[in-house]
């Protein structure tokens, strides 16, 4: 057992009896927070609102042994809920056994593709999803999120499946005691703050509407007894047939549940100082989903506000999560058989203000005024949300965002380089005109950016348009230090142009200063064609190697001497001498 704990406590901060202390206040801080939030998002999910406490119980507490945050506070999320919920209800009766079967089947397959895109390495990738992706998507979802909860705030007995634009014609039937009693939780959320930070507004929230709905006339709908305050048992192995008619959505809900997790946890360790490690946040992730769902947990994933607040609350490790847990647990001993008295509108008052505070109306703006690529990913994924299916919302942005990456990654910069005129360093520069001189037998260019497969029809067509500009420049230099990574494909187009080259009497010299990147070029075979004594460190030492073997008579009519390697011009006055370049000064 000591061995199990000590793997599992790698990388976590001191544990001692003030640590302890800090996560045991920080667990209980964020028990108060949950248990309304669980309630309400079980409901947004179309689960019995006990669900919604089973899933902040048990996974938060697998995802921090198993995780790698400090902080991470893991189990229900409104976007998570209701892609769960746009992805069963059509299938099956929100709350229903089958339902309710069929949301743990789908957190159990989440949770193994989880687990097998962290340990197969391929979660790497996840960061790389554009963040304007999860700000249009939690934008469109806020709003389905607040359009799904009108009904219960107008005290409308209407299907969850109700089509939004129909509710407006059943406004005869709107009790007015729901919708007070929903605008003053909502009301008293936004005011609580204000008063006092240290006031716990969503408890404080839920005990005004339900003292509300208490006293005013009619009858308010109610919550309903919780069966059990302890999470049962279950067997959420999926069919073959449920594999293939959900595979798809189980695994755009555990794409979904891993960018939110990493994208928290990141966000948090850079305030924290932590150094997190993304491959066994994405593994701990998979296993709380996989054990949760045998515990009647549904999918869940990082919180963002329960996360902060748990840092804010002072938390040192991961222990605070298992707090928080565990808090959770003996507070509902104590209060469970209050719970059945809570007004349906007041919890929709404390999700409208989850939706509201969902849409991120800064960081809106900051992406509308920076970038009009990323506006357009985000406006795309926005609008995915509203006109269609949530999966089809975030497998489209995500698909759209890597688009955008792998376009702007496919287009290397190709930059031509020749020296400043006059300058004892003669410092290298970009030729953006055409008044800076270049050496006419020898081009210098500067290669930035990743070499892989894409970029090679960039590349292809930007040297041969070089090469058509000056087809007197037969030697090239071509400066790698810009480029961190390089694959086989590329590798043989730089193995075919030097090659090219060299068959019209020209030479290819390279410049490789990381020695990553000549290990690569050596395994590949570039060097082996381009020639050990081609492969250098420094301009200076092109120059002065390959300098004096260039073709004298050119060199003769040239009317400039680039280098101070250049033989005098026959323009030059024989006695005329150029002052000696410190090396330390040279090219």
């Amino acid at each position: 057992m000591m061995q199990i704990w000590k793997r599992l406590t790698e990388g976590w901060p001191a544990i001692n009896s003030q640590t302890l202390k800090a996560d045991g206040l920080a667990g209980i801080t964020n028990a108060a927070i949950v248990l309304p939030q669980g309630v309400a998002f079980a409901l947004i999910a179309g689960l019995p609102p006990e669900y919604g406490l089973y899933t902040a119980m048990i996974p938060p507490i697998v995802a921090a042994l198993f995780g790698s945050s400090w902080h991470l506070i893991s189990g229900p999320t409104t976007a998570i809920s209701l892609v769960l919920f746009a992805t069963l209800s059509g299938h099956f009766e929100p709350g229903s056994p089958e339902y309710i079967e069929a949301a743990l089947a789908l957190t159990f397959l989440g949770g193994i593709f989880q687990l097998l895109l962290g340990a197969s390495g391929l979660g790497v990738f996840i960061p790389l999803i554009s963040h304007s992706v999860m700000v249009g998507f939690t934008a469109g979802a806020a709003v389905l999120i607040a359009g799904s909860q009108i009904k219960a705030a107008l005290g409308l007995n209407l299907p969850r499946t109700t089509p939004f634009l129909e509710i407006f014609q059943h406004l005869d039937f709107v009790s007015f005691s729901s919708l007070i009693v929903a605008l003053a939780s909502l009301g008293t959320i936004l005011v609580s703050p204000k008063i006092s930070k240290k006031i716990p507004a969503f408890l404080f929230a839920l005990l005004i509407g339900s003292l509300l709905g208490a006293v005013l006339p009619g009858s308010v709908q109610t919550l309903g007894e919780l069966p059990s305050v302890f999470p049962s048992l279950t067997l959420p192995i999926p069919s073959l047939e449920f594999v293939g008619d959900f595979g798809k959505s189980a695994f755009t809900i555990a794409l979904l549940g891993l960018i939110e997790a990493v994208a928290i946890a990141r966000a948090i360790a850079i305030r924290s100082g932590q150094k997190l490690n993304n491959q066994k946040e994405i593994i701990g992730q998979g296993c709380s989903n996989i054990v949760g769902s045998f515990f009647s947990s549904y999918m869940g994933s990082g919180s963002f506000t329960r996360s902060g607040v748990n840092y804010e609350a002072g938390a040192k490790s991961p222990l605070a999560a298992v707090f928080a847990a565990a808090s959770l647990l003996i507070i509902l001993l104590f209060i469970s058989p209050l719970i059945q008295f809570l007004p349906m509108p007041a919890m929709a008052g404390i999700i409208f203000f989850v939706a509201y505070r969902l849409i991120d109306f800064k960081e809106i703006a900051h992406i509308l005024h920076r970038s009009r690529t990323e506006s357009l990913v985000m406006g795309i994924t926005f609008s995915f949300c509203l006109l269609f299916d949530l999966e089809m919302a975030i497998m489209g942005g995500v698909l759209l965002s890597l688009g955008v990456f792998l376009s702007q990654t496919a287009k290397p910069s190709v930059l031509v380089r020749a020296p400043l005129p006059e300058t004892p360093q003669r410092k290298f520069v970009t030729v953006r005109d055409a008044s800076l001189n270049e050496c006419p037998q020898l081009r210098f260019i500067r290669i930035d950016g990743p070499l892989y497969f894409g970029t090679i029809e960039e590349l292809e067509k930007e040297i041969s348009r070089l090469t058509l500009q000056s087809p007197a420049h037969q030697h090239l230099s071509i400066n790698l230090n810009g480029n961190g990574y390089i694959d086989f494909f590329a590798a043989e187009f730089l193995s075919a142009t030097i090659q090219k080259f060299r068959e019209t009497g020209g030479h290819v010299y390279m410049r490789v200063t990381p020695s990553s990147m000549r290990r690569k070029l050596e395994e590949f075979g570039v060097i082996e064609v381009l020639g050990k004594e081609n492969l250098f460190i420094s301009k200076f030492d092109i120059i002065s190697s390959k300098v004096p073997t260039f073709d004298q008579q050119i060199c003769a009519a040239c009317p400039h001497r680039i280098f101070k390697e250049c033989p005098p011009s026959n323009s030059s006055s024989k006695n005329r001498t150029m002052p000696p370049i410190p090396r330390k000064e040279r090219l």
